[in-house]
């Protein structure tokens, strides 16, 4: 009977450290990880959110051997390319589709639990809501003389992605006139 009573407490005790552990894990996940504060802020949980800049401007140092050759190579990257404030800019990838080339960029948001600066494609307005840009003027590529760039397919979100592609003639011609000059419609804001 007292071997019972033992093995009990000894569940019961492995039991509770074990629902503590997933209690801490999910508490921090929520609130104190880079991702959980990210949501929070966008959430306006606990956070106030301050706009900073708008549009954000960069420039992209494209090497040219990062520009795939042949038709579906994708060329794996996930280097930061430029930085507006604290927030760094990623380029993805950069795939070949055949008729254009394919740029895919992202921003590593600067986030604390108690100050930050981040990215994002939409407008937070103060009530909560969001507000979307609109595509065709979103963001604007520019080469080394500063000439716009006739941009094909584009795409925004989630988050701070953003996506363009420039036909493989125009893209040939770009090689002797990078890098590209980058205007997006970003929301910067502060928390």
């Amino acid at each position: 009977m007292l071997k019972n009573k033992s093995l009990i407490y000894k569940t019961l005790l492995c039991t509770g450290f074990f629902v503590i552990i997933l209690i801490s894990t999910l508490f921090y996940k929520n609130n104190l990880s880079k991702e959980g504060i990210y949501n929070n802020v966008l959430n306006y949980d606990g956070y106030k959110i301050y706009e900073v800049q708008k549009p954000v401007n960069f420039t992209a140092s494209i090497e040219p051997t990062w520009i795939p050759k042949n038709k579906n190579e994708v060329i794996e990257l996930n280097k930061e390319i430029a930085k507006v404030g604290n927030v760094e800019i990623l380029l993805e990838n950069i795939m070949h589709r055949g008729n254009d080339i394919y740029f895919n960029f992202d921003a590593n948001q600067f986030i604390n639990y108690d100050s930050g600066e981040f990215l994002y494609n939409y407008i937070l307005n103060e009530d909560g809501t969001a507000t979307s840009y609109n595509l065709s003027n979103s963001f604007n590529i520019y080469d080394n003389n500063k000439t716009l760039i006739d941009v094909g397919q584009r795409g925004l979100g989630p988050n701070s992605k953003i996506y363009f592609g420039i036909n493989i003639e125009i893209m040939v011609l770009l090689q002797m006139a990078l890098p590209l000059y980058i205007m997006v419609q970003y929301y910067m804001g502060i928390h």
